[in-house]
């Protein structure tokens, strides 16, 4: 019933697509395919709006125009310049203060439950210290009394051992809070410096989430749609509002009709 609906379409949508990824993870299957590359699978022909692939090393180009000649689009685009648009484009949607606020709220989250759990590990090491201890005194008071150190060698340096482990590593460094400023400062240098080549699977993975589409028209000119449920946990605008980023910053058709 569609009066009864407590979110929009898109959140569902996205939602579920999530879903789908988070059960790959948890359950270990692999898919037979994995996306090679940034933009694999992502890029949509504008003129047939059937698949865009690599056509060569370098260059994206649509695929029914080449394998079947049903599609008229012959444009090719290049792969390093398309990807570096896309991740200019969301560096330029993670900036945002809203994003920033974001990050910092979730950094100093789990940056109190590691010193909690520094604290909590500090008092284990402690008691193990201290058990250590009385162990140890134990062992050498038996000796004392006439019990055959040969028959305790052996329990003494393993405990003595452990001992000093333990006295060793102690007072490790502590996590110290880092100012909310600091934060968003790193935050913003380690988006300028992030390009695709320096990307891990894992990175890749969640930057794949958050493209919805790219299409290449016939012109030459490549539009990007983000999904913006996957860029920020909330936001008030729809999917088709503000998201549309057309040849601009990045996706100037000179550059990439070729």
């Amino acid at each position: 019933m569609p009066e009864l609906k407590i979110v929009d379409d898109e959140l569902w949508q996205a939602v579920k697509r999530k879903q789908r990824l988070l059960d790959v993870r948890e359950s270990g299957y692999k898919p037979k395919r994995r996306a090679s590359y940034l933009l694999s699978d992502l890029i949509k022909c504008g003129g047939c709006g059937g698949g865009v692939s690599l056509v060569n090393s370098t260059q994206y180009g649509c695929s029914r125009a080449r394998n079947k000649g049903t599609c008229s689009n012959r444009k090719t685009i290049n792969k390093k310049l398309i990807e570096t648009a896309v991740i200019n484009a969301m560096k330029a949607e993670l900036a945002t203060e809203a994003t920033v606020k974001l990050v910092v709220k979730e950094y100093n989250t789990q940056l109190e439950k590691l010193i909690a759990s520094q604290q909590t590990d500090k008092t284990n090491q402690q008691a193990e210290i201290s058990r250590l201890k009385k162990e140890k005194s134990n062992l050498v008071n038996a000796i004392k009394q006439g019990v055959d150190a040969s028959l305790v060698k052996d329990e003494l340096i393993d405990v003595c051992s452990k001992l000093q482990q333990a006295e060793e590593t102690k007072d490790l460094p502590k996590v110290k809070p880092l100012k909310s400023e600091g934060i968003s400062k790193r935050f913003l240098e380690l988006l300028n410096t992030y390009d695709s080549s320096l990307m891990s699977k894992e990175a890749m993975l969640i930057m794949r989430d958050a493209v919805e589409c790219v299409v290449l028209d016939e012109s030459g000119k490549a539009d990007l749609t983000l999904n913006p449920y996957a860029v920020v946990k909330k936001k008030t605008r729809h999917i088709d509002e503000s998201f549309r980023l057309v040849a601009g910053a990045g996706f100037e058709p000179t550059t990439f009709g070729l």
